[in-house]
């Protein structure tokens, strides 16, 4: 966690400012590799955890059970929260992770 750190604060200090689309075409990537992976491994039924850049950032932490997959998504049902009363949203599966 101590290299990660010092990583951090070195791109915000500019230390890596040449190489920022790099990190970024990197980052990008592999949260792209996980999702694959992500959704590879779900099936409906399965309870699940809204993580990451989930939005609105109130899902953040929800629990939910997927309901049916959809080509690249989830339809997932939580409780009604927030604006969501019907309980059913459909997601990314970057987005949730298996409980």
């Amino acid at each position: 966690m101590a290299d990660l750190t010092a990583l951090l604060k070195d791109i915000m200090s500019g230390e890596y400012d040449g190489d920022l689309v790099g990190i970024s075409d990197a980052i990008k990537w592999r949260r792209d590799i996980t999702s694959q992976v992500n959704a590879l491994s779900l099936k409906p039924g399965d309870r699940v955890r809204f993580v990451g850049n989930v939005n609105p950032s109130y899902l953040r932490g929800v629990e939910a059970t997927i309901k049916s997959k959809r080509t690249k998504k989830f339809v997932v049902t939580v409780d009604p929260v927030g604006r969501f009363r019907s309980g059913n949203i459909v997601v990314d599966p970057s987005l949730i992770e298996k409980v």
